[in-house]
Order: C-alpha cells, then structure tokens, then sequence
C-alpha cells in the first residue's frame, strides 16, 4: 500500500469518514481514498500524539494573531480511545478532538506540493509520508476489509419523522381512512427500537 499525495487526498481528509474494519480484528479506521487506514497504528506510533486546536477562532472566521495560538488538546490518549474495537470511546470525546485529529490527518497526508498547504494554518507532517513499513500494515484497501458496526449500541428512540412513513405505517395497523393520528401533527412520535436490528450495510 502507500499513500496518495495530491489534492485528491487532502479533500478526502476534510471529509474523512470513521468506522471499524477487520483485516484481523476489528480495528477503528478512517477512509482516506480507496483504502482503510488503521487508527490504532497510527496511534501506537505516536503520529496522533500532541493534539493541537486553535483556542480562540472568532465567529466569523477571522483570526487575529494572539488567536492563532495553539492549544494542546489535553486529556486525550489516542493509543488507548483507538484500540478499541468501536468508535464509542472517541465518539464520548469533544469537538474539538474530533477536528484535532481530522487536522492531524490532513497533515499526515498532504504532500508539500499541495494547493492545500497552509489552509487552516494547516502544514504538511512527512513521518507517515517517510514510513513506508507503517503504511504497509495500516493501509488495507476498501474492497478487501470487512466492515462492523462502528459503534456499540445498546438502546435507541426512533421517531415517526417522516409523514409519509408515519402514513404508511398507520395503513397498515388501522385502515388507510384512520392511518395518521391527529397527535402526529402536534408532537414528536417516538417509539423503543432494538438494538439487533442494526448492521452494516453491505
């Protein structure tokens, strides 16, 4: 495997997607272009060490110089949060750590020569780029991995959002001339779901 260095990858980056995958054992991953890329290795070689955020963007998205300072994102132990077999411990995290290591894999996998260098205050890391042994076990391409569940669910609400489900729905438990109940129009419909009816797509 090997990374792909461009512009092509610094995009996927801004939109890189988490699950769990098994090339083994079920591992977090991110999907960077074709492949899955192991978090958990990433992490173990302490590319995910040091997360940096900006303390103090403004609102409209100007920054002054005192509010581009760097923070280091503390309390995160991303050796631990991704050798887990699901997202549920990085999901329990805040936003901000979410964008701290989606900015981490920007730099991880934008080359020098990208249009995208500098973005955000955003600069290229070559550690990964320069690992090619690292690369060769965290990279497993999309089509060769099996997918799980990315996280562990143990209960959810589900909600009659749609009128037109909540229609169908009613047809068949009372007739199609009392399908919707005159409450659905006034409050939010919500019923217990099982946790067993939900897999991955294949």
């Amino acid at each position: 495997s090997k990374t792909h260095k461009g512009d092509t990858t610094a995009a996927c980056c801004h939109h890189a997607p988490c699950s769990s995958i098994s090339p083994a054992t079920p591992r977090c991953c991110t999907a960077i272009g074709k492949y899955a890329v192991d978090l958990h290795l990433l992490a173990e070689a302490g590319l995910l060490d040091n997360l940096t955020t900006n303390a103090g963007k403004s609102n409209n998205g100007a920054n002054t110089m005192a509010e581009k300072e760097e923070e280091i994102v503390a309390n995160f132990h991303p050796r631990i949060i991704f050798c887990q077999s699901s997202l549920n411990e990085f999901m329990s995290c805040e936003k901000r750590v979410w964008i701290a290591v989606r900015d981490r894999l920007i730099c991880l996998f934008l080359s020098e020569s990208s249009s995208h260098h500098g973005d955000n205050g955003i600069s290229p890391d070559s550690r990964l780029q320069n690992n090619a042994p690292l690369r060769k076990q965290a990279f497993h391409p999309l089509a060769d991995t099996l997918y799980h569940l990315p996280a562990d669910i143990g209960d959810y609400t589900d909600f009659y959002s749609s009128r037109e489900h909540a229609t169908n729905v009613g047809i068949m438990f009372r007739g199609k001339d009392n399908a919707l109940q005159p409450n659905w129009l006034h409050m939010p419909i919500g019923y217990h779901g099982r946790s067993s009816s939900v897999y991955p797509s294949v």
